[in-house]
């Protein structure tokens, strides 16, 4: 299993508190902005990697994922003005249960987390341009 492994690099290299969940966001971590400010040494970050990639190449997992151009995506659905990380997180839902369908016995069993993401909520319900609030996904499955 991922989670238990991956956890316990978490608490080798920074600090990890039960009521605040340590998530690997990209941005914080080249950045090596809290909670990652331990990278900044060279010597613990280069240790880091290695353990990392090294966890990586080991594991069996699978990678579902969606890329957005924003702007784009602001053009094309502006009758519906959907949130482009809604839509994306939609996306995704749909790729995993679609891959869910494809495979048999315990394969066909998994776990699904969805991210707080960045920002406030306040800031993430709202729409910048309107000051209207943006709707939330819905999501119909049948697997």
């Amino acid at each position: 299993m991922v989670a238990p492994e991956l956890e316990a690099l978490k608490r080798r290299y920074f600090k990890v508190h039960v009521d605040e969940p340590l998530i690997f966001h990209r941005k914080e971590l080249v950045n090596r902005k809290y909670p990652f400010q331990a990278l900044r040494e060279p010597g613990v970050e280069e240790s880091f990697n290695v353990d990392f990639l090294a966890l990586l190449a080991r594991l069996q997992y699978k990678v579902i994922t969606a890329v957005i151009d924003k702007l784009e995506h602001r053009h094309r659905d502006a009758a519906w003005q959907r949130h482009p990380y809604h839509y994306c997180q939609a996306v995704l839902l749909e790729r995993y249960v679609s891959s869910m369908g494809k495979s048999t016995g315990a394969a066909r069993a998994g776990k699904l987390k969805a991210g707080a993401g960045s920002g406030s909520p306040e800031k993430q319900k709202t729409g910048p341009e309107t000051g209207s609030r943006r709707r939330h996904p819905t999501f119909n499955l049948q697997v």
